[in-house]
């Protein structure tokens, strides 16, 4: 086990130091099976950031501009801001300030989308891996130019990778989701599909927390990290694979 993680972190060495960029370009399916397994925590801000070309989105003093603009959903981040990873103590008061003003800006950006629940925990993800996989130890401020970096690299996620669909009014891309799995469910696990049927249990239920958090509420963090390695790199469109397979560990005991 130490022999494997020395040997991965050796190989995201070597990436990044002939650019990432230039290999997930040249060999894409090196870079998607690497990531599979997981990315070292001192890479991952790097990988995800390069992976959704975050940089190439940042925009110089906007978003110092967007903290001076109000919005009307103020009121509603500032409801779910001690709710995101309330058991851990070291998210603290400086850490829910980065995130209230990420969300902000994002609001300010993007009124349109603006802001609903569950985009709390997307950002405070981001902040943990842009903090090297944990949070300030004594909860301090977090510098100027990581808080930005988490901004532009939720704005990359949430305009560029379309995950603001799931997060619009109406929420079109997840009632789209919500077809897509029922349907692969169907299909790749009917049995399962059947005794949810039987037992009257809509997948709306559990599904709405899966999507819109990306499991980040229901999951362990180091399974959602590993999760997000694999997802990022091809896109939204393994989420719904992805939720099967989960639903697939209920299968044995619910369906003998």
């Amino acid at each position: 086990m130490a022999d494997d993680k020395l040997r991965r972190q050796r190989l995201w060495k070597s990436m990044q130091q002939r650019g990432l960029q230039k290999f997930m370009h040249q060999r894409p399916g090196d870079f998607l099976r690497r990531a599979k397994k997981g990315i070292p925590a001192e890479y991952r801000a790097e990988v995800w950031k390069t992976a959704l070309k975050a940089d190439a989105h940042a925009k110089a003093g906007l978003y110092k501009e967007l903290q001076m603009a109000e919005n009307e959903f103020l009121h509603l981040i500032e409801i779910d801001i001690p709710r995101t990873f309330p058991e851990d103590p070291k998210f603290g008061p400086r850490q829910q300030e980065s995130l209230f003003r990420i969300l902000k800006a994002y609001a300010n950006l993007c009124p349109d989308v603006g802001y609903c629940q569950g985009m709390n925990f997307i950002v405070g993800l981001l902040l943990l891996v842009v903090q090297g996989g944990a949070f300030g130890g004594d909860d301090r401020d977090l510098p100027p130019e990581m808080e930005e970096e988490t901004f532009w690299m939720f704005f990359s996620l949430m305009e560029c990778s379309h995950l603001n669909g799931f997060y619009r009014r109406q929420f079109p891309l997840l009632k789209r989701y919500l077809w897509a799995f029922e349907e692969l469910l169907s299909t790749t696990l009917p049995e399962l599909q059947q005794h949810f049927l039987k037992e009257n249990l809509q997948h709306a239920v559990y599904l709405h927390q899966w999507f819109l958090t990306l499991f980040i509420s229901s999951l362990p963090l180091p399974m959602v990290l590993v999760f997000w390695d694999a997802a990022w790199p091809v896109g939204c469109r393994r989420f719904c694979p992805s939720h099967c397979r989960c639903c697939s560990c209920f299968s044995p005991p619910c369906c003998p």
